[in-house]
């Protein structure tokens, strides 16, 4: 029996992202202005540029809006990042079984330089799960995700024998908080 979950997860936005939003606005408005007043003569050309670039400006502003999407098939995660809901990038594709470390990302392991980060997290900093492994293309990576219950309850089942034995004797499999 094939086993199969999707999760999707809005990243919160930040002070940064909001500062973005807020200086595309005022520049889209501040440059409209500009090209109607300044330019009676040209009117009906200045208003279609203005127009474009009030266009511009709302997909610039919606794309800093980020979703991500898990995708457990089997023994494989998928991690898509969603751009404005409009444009889907693959980050990273892992074979679960060949996790080395598994849990809360409060209790990871330092890292070295030489690992991949793919932080694909909502940026609340809750519920942050994190799993370690090599892959062929990236080296060792590092995931940062937050995944809900039945994402946790699909991944388990694929997770190697030592790591699934010592996430029992931490009673971190039974007691998931």
């Amino acid at each position: 029996m094939d086993n199969f979950h999707e999760h999707l997860v809005e990243r919160k936005a930040t002070g940064a992202d909001i500062a973005k939003n807020i200086g595309i606005i005022i520049l889209a408005v501040v440059l409209s202005f500009i090209l109607l007043v300044a330019g009676l003569y040209f009117f009906p050309m200045n208003l279609f540029a203005a127009v474009a670039l009030c266009y511009g400006a709302y997909l610039l502003s919606s794309g800093i809006a980020v979703e991500y999407e898990y995708t457990v098939t089997n023994n494989e995660i998928d991690i898509d990042k969603i751009i404005g809901k409009r444009k889907r990038k693959r980050l990273i594709t892992a074979d679960i079984s060949l996790f080395e470390h598994f849990g809360k990302s409060a209790d990871a392991p330092a890292i070295s330089d030489d690992y991949t980060v793919v932080k694909a997290s909502d940026n609340t900093g809750e519920g942050e799960y994190f799993a370690d492994f090599k892959h062929s293309s990236f080296g060792n990576v590092r995931i940062l995700f937050t995944p809900d219950e039945e994402m946790l309850k699909s991944v388990e089942p694929y997770l190697n024998g030592t790591l699934r034995a010592e996430l029992k004797r931490m009673d971190f499999l039974s007691k998931r908080q």
